[in-house]
């Protein structure tokens, strides 16, 4: 655009170099680039339809033979190499091979995130008899794809092969609806390699370099960016540290960045997550996080626990912490009514692994040990297998284990009335039809600070 010439390795680099060199702009390559960029967006504002990029290069193209814009020291393509090599197997020894192998794996990570993120970024329009999950980008595909085609460049010395965001950008200022502007454009680019190399000669790389511009102004969004922000927090920092480090540092070492950055987050997430204490509230079937309604009621000297989260080793520990923390709570705030039943509901703990296990079964003994009996709901099989395997089974014993909450709650309500028959227990969804709210049934709780309730106090 300018008609300057310098080096730089990074981002940084190229900027430095460029001011260092600003004063030597050519302005007649400069009004180039400033003219193809003002007649795409024109065209863009008067008529959407029209193809503004290709107009404006074939502008310039015409402006540039007609009036020798050569002579007056204007860069253009000059002569553009015409055929096409011939198929044949690369010529590498086994040490380049190892020297590429860190290479090709930063290009197939850049590559890859740069075909997902721009298929998630620019989304195709269903036509009639699509839906937008028929356009949905599928992964697998798509890495299946680069391999095949990363295979056969190879067979022709070609550059790695990937989406281009500023290409993209422009296809859709286009107007390109489907695919086919992709296979027209590959046999455009035969047919400058075959016939029409010289009607190209003439183009004045500044002009390309105003269409370049057009396109990366389309990759930038700051509404976005305050969406990110609105959103969580979390994700900005996330999008802003990736920003800061691909243009510091480089894109591949930013894009590796912001993947470890991710994982960590998510390992933290996964370490530390959701929890909630289960009870009944009036009005709505099921059980729910106290936490979410004042007026839930809770089953005195049983809880109901759910941990949101796969147990693996980084937070098996934190949540036999949180079970030993709650029950502390609850048995200070309610010492006539300690807890003698802790049913972890588990549906949401998908995935167990050893050491999860291993924790598990010691969390059972230590809660045997203070009179307190473990039980699972909801346990899938997926889950049920490695825990019997690990013997956390053998510890808690199979009749601690419900398939719903209800058959929980029904299982303690028994349990305590062989303990404590003298008691007259109801069970949840009894109370809830045939009591007001603010009854003081066994069971119900609807504030720490209220007495604590007659509940069956049985022997371990």
């Amino acid at each position: 655009m300018t008609g300057t010439s310098y080096e730089g390795g990074s981002i940084i680099e190229e900027v430095r170099g460029f001011l260092g060199v600003a004063t030597d702009t050519d302005w007649l390559s400069l009004t180039i680039a400033a003219s193809t960029l003002a007649i795409i967006l024109l065209l863009a504002w008067l008529r959407a339809s029209l193809p503004g990029p290709l107009v404006a290069v074939t502008l310039a193209t015409v402006a540039s033979a007609a009036l020798n814009l050569k002579s007056y020291g204007v860069a253009v393509v000059g002569h553009v190499p015409s055929g096409l090599p011939l198929p044949h197997l690369p010529a590498v020894t086994f040490d380049e091979v190892k020297m590429l192998l860190l290479a090709g794996l930063g290009i197939t990570i850049v590559g890859y995130s740069d075909v997902m993120l721009i298929a998630r970024g620019f989304p195709l329009t269903p036509t009639e008899g699509e839906t937008a999950a028929d356009l949905r980008p599928h992964p697998q595909a798509e890495l299946v794809a680069m391999a095949g085609v990363h295979a056969m460049v190879g067979m022709f010395s070609g550059y790695p092969v990937s989406a281009s965001g500023s290409r993209t950008a422009l296809a859709i200022a286009g107007r390109a609806g489907s695919q086919v502007y992709s296979l027209i454009a590959a046999l455009c680019v035969v047919a400058v390699l075959f016939v029409a190399g010289p009607l190209m000669a003439p183009l004045p790389w500044a002009a390309l370099g105003g269409v370049v511009l057009y396109a990366a102004g389309k990759l930038v969004s700051i509404p976005e960016f305050r969406r990110l922000w609105s959103f969580r927090r979390r994700e900005f920092v996330l999008a802003a540290i990736t920003l800061v480090g691909t243009v510091v540092v480089g894109i591949l070492q930013g894009v590796v960045l912001a993947i470890a950055l991710s994982l960590l987050v998510m390992l933290f997430s996964l370490a530390r997550p959701h929890e909630g204490v289960l009870g009944r509230v009036p009005g709505i079937a099921g059980m729910h996080d106290v936490d979410d309604y004042p007026d839930a009621r809770t089953i005195p000297g049983c809880m109901f626990y759910r941990y949101d989260a796969p147990l693996f080793f980084a937070n098996i520990g934190d949540l036999r912490e949180r079970v030993h923390k709650l029950l502390a709570l609850e048995n200070q705030a309610y010492p006539d009514s300690p807890v003698r039943w802790f049913v972890l509901n588990v549906e949401a703990n998908t995935e167990i692994d050893i050491t999860a296990a291993d924790g598990l079964r010691e969390l059972g003994r230590e809660l045997r040990d203070r009179g307190i009996h473990l039980g699972l709901a909801r346990v899938k099989n997926d889950v049920y297998e490695p825990l019997d395997r690990a013997g956390v089974i053998e510890v808690i014993g199979k009749e601690m284990l419900f398939p719903t909450l209800p058959v929980a709650e029904e299982s303690y309500l028994r349990w305590a009335l062989a303990h404590e028959p003298a008691q007259p227990i109801e069970t949840p969804e009894q109370a809830i039809e045939d009591e007001p709210a603010d009854s003081s049934l066994p069971w119900q709780r609807a504030d720490p600070d209220d007495e604590p309730t007659n509940a069956p106090n049985p022997d371990p």
